[in-house]
């Protein structure tokens, strides 16, 4: 049985309901289409604001270099900003709001309040974002201290605001201009084309304000004349106003398809536009002959092309590079990743994973909320994993999953970002990278589109999630992962070629058997395994395989004993982080992080593999390198065995038919009983128990808790037995069921302790 939630939909101007989440059998689906509302405070705006104008291009706005105060915001360039005390940099920011300030008046954007009287002006707030950039002045590389005055324009002034969308640029367009650039130097060699990176100086400046506004800025009041950055329509109208202006003076149009990408009467160039960024493919006397002289008449330029192999330049924080004649080489902005392991405190020493999703993704989340200013640290980071996802195709699904905890991160959220940022940490010199080639340019533009999907189903929300990746002569333009309810021949592992298909003899029938071969071998893999979605756990002793040849039986490990000792260890790793951490001692914080990590992959180890000899010595030696920093700590005094023969001491094992209860009434068999391993079974409900002391073991190890490491191992291991002898003792069976539906959820964490 279906019901539907109807909702208030979110959209100004809008009272009509929407039907947004589906329940089918207590599991709630939401619309495909509905929004993931994120929720930034207005600090977290303002920090990745100054984060984002600091990697901006601004070279055709600076203030001018001969005035006095602005020679005292130069600095000597270095590989680091400089380093000032707070009063110092209170004085340089007084000086370079004054300078911002005077420059503004000087254009006519800060005019006096008495000149919009009469006129019911809308009133915004504003403020001054100041950053170091990486300036040339007077032919020297130096650091600049920079003010820029920017609007607060807020969506709840205004809801009902219908007009505020602008064209934007996107990912695909980014990486297609390059290889159109190739292709035209191959198609057409004895041409001379260049492919140019402009950026407008002062753009929102130069448009006029539509609409009377009054703005305050401490306590002086002024009205605008022009458009600030920050303002809600102000990407708009200055969309409108530049595409206008190329209109005019060299007859632009809009792709019909693709309004940000303009193209020239005649086609032979080609521009798109990113905000006050553009993206230039064209020849070179109509680059230097028409759209320079008509771009530097109104507007001031900053101008990098690329023609000769090793021409470099910078567009949207992507470097390209011309290597050769037939390559380009496109890399992300560093200073992305220095701000991400900024902002999660990961650091260059820690140690690296070596995958980027954790294992703990798909399972359910009942850790706490984070505190208020972890919170905002994991928002701010998502933020630049979301501008870095495009780059980021293998962590694509990662990215997803931690975007969709933004308004309630948790303690886990927190540990999957920071376990993506240690996988970053190896990989940060490639993560980015692209190369664009003539031959992968040199066919017909319109190419080859092929697809890949990728599946996983996700237990925490009962759907398949699907990769989708996109690439046009092997150069990958779009990477994405969405979710799907309902089993299709998409959902499970498959690959598809969608391209042009040339028969050239095949006759019909031939081609409507592999067809059918494919769609029989997918419904193959689509279904279901007989037992249980988990796998049965392999009991350790293999007395029923074959046996195997040695001298002297394998060693069998006494579990609970081995779970306990490492927990201890973890727990004593989390204890001494946190005395680093309040030392300050940063090289100790990260040894002993170090540490900590390979503890839990030496858990993961013995969860995945088993406990073996050579596991189990990895975990003495990390016990003594975590001597080195306690040296009176040994995790043997907090358990009564001995380091040398306690993990091999030999312990009973539940003894299963004592548990079992006398014979069942004869109304009990009136309920029927399934087969192994399926719904309404004994090893079914085991099954599901394991899998639910496993979520829980997992989590007290993490958090250094020995006392519930120990329950939930001892109590696991019942579970495991229970299963062993319903496979030894069939007869049982029932028994077993009885017992088994007169527990309690052993699981849980919540009863109280024996």
């Amino acid at each position: 049985m279906a019901s539907w939630y109807l909702l208030q939909h979110q959209q100004p101007m809008q009272d009509d309901q929407q039907a947004r989440i589906c329940v089918v059998a207590g599991v709630e689906y939401e619309h495909e289409d509905d929004h993931n509302y994120t929720s930034f405070t207005s600090d977290e705006l303002d920090s990745l604001e100054e984060f984002d104008f600091g990697l901006t291009n601004d070279d055709g706005d600076e203030p001018a270099s001969e005035d006095v105060l602005v020679q005292q915001l130069v600095f000597p360039y270095t590989e680091q900003e400089p380093q000032l005390s707070t009063d110092q940099l209170k004085h340089l920011d007084a000086m370079a709001m004054e300078v911002e300030t005077a420059r503004l008046k000087q254009m006519g954007v800060r005019l006096p309040p008495e000149s919009v009287e009469g006129m019911n002006p809308k009133r915004l707030s504003t403020r001054y974002v100041i950053t170091w950039r990486d300036k040339v002045l007077n032919g020297k590389r130096c650091w600049l201290r920079r003010a820029r005055y920017v609007a607060r324009e807020y969506a709840w002034l205004s809801p009902e605001r219908q007009d505020l969308f602008s064209p934007a640029s996107s990912n695909i367009t980014n990486r297609l201009l390059p290889s159109v650039f190739l292709h035209w130097k191959m198609k057409h060699p004895e041409k001379q084309f260049v492919m140019g990176a402009i950026d407008i100086g002062d753009a929102f400046l130069t448009v006029e304000q539509k609409q009377p506004t009054i703005v305050s800025s401490g306590s002086e009041t002024f009205a605008l004349g022009r458009v600030l950055p920050g303002q809600r329509d102000g990407s708009q109208l200055w969309f409108e106003s530049v595409s206008g202006f190329l209109n005019e003076k060299l007859g632009f149009e809009h792709c019909s398809a693709y309004p940000s990408l303009l193209h020239s009467p005649c086609g032979e160039c080609l521009i798109l536009l990113h905000v006050d960024d553009m993206l230039v493919v064209t020849e070179q006397h109509y680059f230097e002959g028409k759209l320079l002289p008509a771009l530097n008449g109104r507007y001031k330029t900053s101008v990098h092309c690329m023609k000769q192999p090793g021409d470099t330049l910078d567009f949207l924080h992507r470097i390209h590079v011309l290597v050769d004649d037939a390559t380009i080489h496109i890399q992300q902005n560093p200073r992305h990743f220095d701000k991400l392991f900024e902002v999660v405190g990961v650091q260059s020493t820690m140690n690296p994973k070596k995958v980027p999703c954790h294992e703990m993704m798909t399972e359910v989340d009942d850790t706490p909320l984070l505190q208020a200013e972890k919170a905002s640290r994991y928002r701010s980071a998502v933020d630049i994993l979301l501008y870095l996802s495009t780059d980021l195709v293998e962590c694509s699904y990662t990215i997803r999953g931690l975007a969709q905890s933004m308004s309630a991160p948790t303690e886990r959220s927190w540990t999957m970002m920071k376990h993506l940022c240690l996988y970053l940490l190896s990989v940060r010199e490639l993560v980015g990278t692209d190369v664009v080639t003539r031959e992968r340019a040199a066919d017909d533009v319109r190419g080859v589109l092929r697809m890949l999907r990728e599946s996983i189903g996700e237990r925490s929300s009962h759907k398949t999630m699907v990769a989708t990746k996109r690439s046009l002569q092997t150069l990958l333009l779009l990477s994405l992962v969405h979710s799907t309810d309902a089993l299709s021949l998409t959902s499970p592992i498959s690959f598809s070629v969608l391209e042009q298909l040339q028969l050239h003899g095949l006759s019909c029938w031939m081609v409507s058997i592999v067809i059918l071969f494919f769609m029989f071998a997918s419904l193959l893999i689509a279904m279901p395994p007989r037992h249980s979605m988990l796998e049965e756990p392999e009991p350790e002793d293999t007395s029923g395989s074959a046996a195997v040849s040695s001298s002297s039986p394998a060693p069998k490990y006494n579990k609970a004993a081995v779970y306990c000792f490492l927990c201890i260890c973890l727990k004593r790793s989390l204890e001494l982080i946190d005395e680093a951490e309040a030392e300050d001692d940063s090289a100790k914080t990260s040894a002993l992080h170090a540490i900590y990590e390979v503890f839990m992959d030496l858990f993961c180890a013995f969860e995945r593999d088993g406990i073996s000899p050579a596991s189990l010595q990895s975990m003495k030696d990390m016990h003594g390198a975590l001597n080195v920093h306690d040296p009176d700590f040994k995790a043997s005094d907090f358990m009564t065995m001995e380091l040398d023969n306690g993990f091999t001491m030999s312990t009973p094992e539940p003894e299963i038919e004592s548990l079992l209860p006398p014979d069942p009434p004869d109304d009990f068999f009136a309920e029927e009983m399934a087969p192994p391993f399926e719904p309404r079974s004994p090893e079914h409900m085991a099954m599901w128990m394991i899998q639910r002391l496993t979520e829980k073991l997992r989590f007290e190890m993490e958090s250094g808790n020995p006392e519930g490491v120990l329950k939930h191992v001892e109590r696991r291991e019942i579970m495991v037995n229970l299963c062993r002898f319903c496979n030894e003792r069939p007869e049982q069976r029932l028994e077993v069921w009885k017992m088994m539906q007169s527990l309690t959820d052993i699981s849980s964490d919540e009863e109280a302790d024996d």
